[in-house]
């Protein structure tokens, strides 16, 4: 991975892919009409059969703008981003998955943003549009923020994240991340925490729409088959609930600890060796039965 995509243009678009070739031509197209054309879309090809180098080339063809493409043996999603972000020398990047895509006006805004941001300011987030209208809930969001926040105290599940490059190599390079295939991108975003906050920004480019085959509707039974990276999340998640304010630090904290203590439980992990807080752990004992009744027992007999 030392040989790097080189390209003229600061902005870079990341998708990951595996087996969804039908996807990822509304996507292309949607790229293919930007009125600004001065970025690059990298595809990693997770593994996908028959490969998608066909059909890459095919759209080149016509294409209006920079196309590199990059095949890997199947690691999962977030070994194809780590990667990507390895291949590119961008300034900056988004991950666009292969199900979503954009307006026409994304790399235009995405330039205007980017032009205006601090350097203290690692990455800018913005609304995703989606079945589940958040917008409403981005009005209370203030201007810089650390992205648990988004979730766990403004309610905000999804959002596109635009990274500065600089950032996202560091933060791979000290990540040791398992060989395992399910690898939920928030420990990344847990550890960006410590690197500095995220600027917001209202406007709406990015549409997003879930498949039922998608990680988002299958977490609990991937948090079975991955079991490093799990424990990796929930342990990161525990140390981020510490940064936001008291009332969601201790709900957050107490949530954590339970899935934590379910998963450790069916699982047959040491709980006491895996948890980040003893005490809590014991409290919550008795209610994280119910926790792994409910959340993994429930997964298991769904995939019999």
């Amino acid at each position: 991975m030392n040989d790097k995509y080189n390209n003229p243009y600061k902005i870079a678009i990341i998708t990951p892919v595996y087996n969804r070739k039908k996807d990822l031509e509304r996507l292309f197209q949607s790229l293919n009409c930007q009125t600004n054309k001065h970025f690059v879309w990298l595809i990693i090809d997770d593994g996908s059969f028959p490969t998608l180098k066909s059909i890459v080339s095919k759209w080149r063809k016509t294409a209006t703008f920079i196309i590199f493409y990059h095949y890997q043996n199947n690691m999962g999603k977030m070994h194809a981003y780590k990667n990507a972000v390895n291949l590119i020398n961008t300034d900056w990047s988004i991950v666009v998955d292969s199900d979503d895509w954009v307006d026409k006006n994304t790399i235009s805004i995405l330039d205007n943003v980017v032009s205006e941001l601090s350097n203290k300011n690692i990455g800018i987030v913005f609304p995703k549009r989606m079945r589940n209208d958040d917008s409403k809930k981005w009005k209370n969001v203030p201007s810089q923020i650390n992205l648990i926040a988004l979730r766990y105290q403004y309610g905000i599940k999804e959002s596109a994240i635009l990274l500065r490059h600089s950032v996202l190599i560091q933060a791979f390079s000290k990540l040791k991340l398992p060989s395992e295939k399910f690898i939920s991108e928030e420990i990344l975003y847990n550890y960006l925490i410590k690197k500095g906050r995220f600027k917001t920004n209202s406007n709406i480019f990015y549409n997003a729409e879930y498949q039922i085959d998608g990680l988002t509707n299958n977490v609990f039974n991937l948090w079975l088959k991955s079991p490093q990276s799990t424990l990796m999340l929930l342990k990161s998640r525990y140390e981020s609930m510490s940064t936001l304010p008291f009332k969601f630090k201790i709900v957050g904290k107490v949530k954590t600890i339970l899935n934590l203590n379910a998963f450790c439980l069916v699982n047959k992990n040491n709980l006491w060796v895996e948890t980040p807080n003893r005490v809590l752990s014991t409290v919550l004992f008795l209610p994280s039965l119910l926790f792994k009744e409910v959340r993994f027992n429930g997964s298991k007999r769904k995939n019999v």
